[in-house]
């Protein structure tokens, strides 16, 4: 397999802050974007975007509870937090 380089510039303008609108303008065909895959996931599999910098990633953030310090933490709390890690890992795929 053959693999050729190309470098190129992308002009960048404007300061884009909404995940939602920047998936839609590179569906719109308005550029590249570098965004959570959970947000292209669907995308990526029908074949409406395709990934060009494989290998490549952002920074890693997690998913955090955060609540009120307690000695007991309440059953309600730990089964929400429970539910939250379970739910994550079945589509850990999407990350």
């Amino acid at each position: 397999m053959q693999v050729s380089l190309v470098r190129s510039s992308v002009s960048v303008l404007g300061v884009w802050k909404n995940l939602l609108a920047i998936r839609k303008a590179v569906l719109g065909g308005f550029g590249i974007a570098m965004v959570p895959r959970v947000m292209v996931c669907e995308d990526l599999q029908t074949g409406k975007l395709v990934e060009i910098l494989k290998g490549y990633s952002g920074k890693v953030l997690g998913v955090y509870a955060v609540y009120p310090y307690t000695r007991n933490l309440p059953l309600k709390i730990r089964l929400l937090i429970e539910h939250i890690m379970i739910s994550y890992k079945n589509i850990s795929h999407y990350f």
